[in-house]
């Protein structure tokens, strides 16, 4: 059974501090051994990495377009509960996007190695 607390917030709880172009997924994900896989399951990792970080890329074009819509037809507010989870959502794309980069990056690279 899910937590109550992990799945809401209180309105205007703040976000954890974060580096954008590191995180502590990232740094789990550094350490994952991709020496045990072949050229065809490395590549696979790097496609579905690259796919996965445009489809997040995507989500925030949709996310940005629905914003200036809202402005647009003069939809000026949101419950604060929606704009914690808005806001929870932009910072775990924020730490996938470069987690999934790095991952493609040693999916491919490691496939080079095997072609070689």
């Amino acid at each position: 059974m899910a937590d109550a607390d992990s799945n809401t917030c209180t309105p205007y709880q703040s976000l954890a501090e974060c580096d954008s172009l590191y995180s502590a997924m990232s740094a789990a994900l550094a350490h994952l051994d991709f020496s045990s896989m072949d050229n065809d399951e490395l590549s696979l990792a790097a496609y579905y990495c690259a796919e996965t970080r445009a489809g997040l890329c995507h989500c925030l074009n949709f996310i940005g377009d629905a914003l200036i819509t809202f402005a647009e037809n003069e939809v000026y507010e949101s419950t604060p509960e929606s704009l914690c989870q808005l806001g929870h959502g932009l910072t775990a794309i924020c730490l996938l996007i470069p987690a999934l980069t790095d991952m493609q990056e040693r999916a491919q690279a490691l496939t080079s190695k095997i072609n070689c």
